[in-house]
């Protein structure tokens, strides 16, 4: 236990780091005119950003299972970069071109000065895509060599950069638009930067990871339904935004979810560090690794309803990120449905972890597809209904990643994972 808590807390802390970020960023919008109107704008941008960003999440996973000579380390980064540079191009046609104005027009039902900053979001976040991509790659060089806290602290450097870039041009007068992508472009550049510096001068732990040499259709086969799992999670939001934006009064929802989103991945993205975890060590102990998770799963649920349940929640929306209104009002409704997601993306990461030991990620694509149906059908009957509210999409959310662990659990029963990391969560 001791060892997998020294190893998991730095990356649990990189995860919190991040989402802080976010929150600052949804606190410098509060404080801009028309508030409400800024949190939608950006939260249409980014769902529409996080579609291709998210094929990129599981690199560093990716690169700690595939990358174990310096020959495969070498085939990784190449093959990362050319990724990057293809998902790139949507982001460019959506962002300069009136086809891709006019279909994100179509998606969002917006117009006018809302989707000319979206459009302007969008061009301004594509070099992120080559930059978090290489990122990634070097953490999951670092996380192979057991570097975490290293990782922690580029992190920290990183999240800084862009407190400081978001505090400057909002002093500075700067439009919300550029104040956010140049927080996030300034902050990714000096994480990656330093990350590349710490690998050339990790090389000799690297090189005790020699192992069987890979081809580019190796890495595919992991990558591509790897990456199909993250794209179905950047789905869930904008699918719910589609029928929100048809409802009465969809800005004030939005802005309201999205500030509840991402409050709650303060509590839930820790799970999700635990495929770091699974990856290295679940092979010769995954008893002892389900044992660690279950125990900080606990802690993360309980921590999450004591703030939630109490006046912690509109404290700190309110009094530190200066959210108001029916805005908070909503926002908290929505916190206290996503208190049970900390228990669902646990009981997923596990059969995730077996599946990518085993490299069979077509299972966690197959439970995503599946995810993202019971998403889009549920928001589609609610609609209809006229129930589809904050409320009833955070109920959506939570039904997604628990259908997702079922899904992932039949394959891991049905197929080789299962026998490289037996026995039941």
């Amino acid at each position: 236990m001791r060892r997998y808590w020294t190893f998991y807390w730095p990356l649990a802390l990189t995860g919190l780091l991040t989402l802080l970020a976010v929150q600052f960023k949804n606190g410098v919008l509060a404080s801009y005119p028309d508030a409400e109107r800024e949190l939608a704008t950006f939260a249409l941008a980014a769902s529409t950003f996080a579609f291709l960003h998210a094929c990129l999440i599981f690199i560093p996973q990716m690169t700690n299972v595939l990358a174990r000579s310096v020959r495969s380390r070498e085939q990784c980064l190449r093959f990362v970069i050319g990724a990057a540079l293809v998902l790139s191009c949507p982001m460019l046609i959506l962002g300069f071109t009136g086809a891709g104005n006019r279909a994100i027009a179509a998606i969002y039902s917006i117009e006018g000065q809302m989707l000319a900053d979206v459009s302007a979001y969008l061009r301004l976040l594509t070099p992120l895509l080559l930059i978090h991509g290489v990122r990634n790659y070097f953490t999951g060089l670092l996380v192979q060599a057991e570097r975490t806290r290293v990782v922690v602290t580029l992190e920290v450097l990183g999240a800084l950069c862009v407190l400081a870039v978001l505090m400057f041009g909002l002093v500075a007068g700067w439009s919300p638009v550029h104040t956010l992508t140049g927080s996030m472009l300034a902050g990714g550049s000096l994480n990656m930067a330093l990350s590349f510096i710490l690998v050339r001068r990790t090389r000799d732990s690297l090189m005790s990871h020699e192992g069987h040499e890979i081809q580019y259709a190796d890495i595919m086969r992991f990558f591509g339904p790897a990456a199909a799992t993250s794209v179905m999670f950047a789905f869930s939001r904008p699918v719910m935004y589609m029928f929100i934006n048809r409802g009465p009064n969809p800005v004030v929802t939005v802005a309201a979810m999205r500030v509840a989103f991402d409050f709650a991945m303060l509590f839930h993205n820790p799970a999700n560090q635990f495929r770091h975890l699974f990856v290295t060590y679940g092979r010769d102990d995954v008893r002892g690794v389900r044992r660690f998770m279950r125990r900080v799963m606990a802690v993360l649920l309980a921590t999450m309803v004591l703030v939630t349940f109490t006046p912690l929640s509109r404290l700190i929306l309110n009094g530190l990120m200066g959210i108001e209104g029916e805005t908070l009002t909503r926002a908290v409704w929505t916190l206290r449905v996503l208190c049970l997601t900390p228990v669902a993306i646990t009981l997923r990461n596990v059969y995730h972890g077996q599946l990518m030991l085993g490299r069979r990620t077509h299972g966690m694509a197959a439970g995503a597809v599946f995810r993202i149906g019971i998403i889009a059908l549920g928001s589609w009957a609610l609609f209809k209904l006229g129930l589809m509210n904050h409320i009833a999409g955070a109920a959506l959310l939570i039904a997604g990643f628990s259908s997702e662990a079922v899904v992932s659990r039949v394959f891991v029963r049905r197929g080789p994972a299962s026998r490289s990391a037996p026995g039941r969560p």
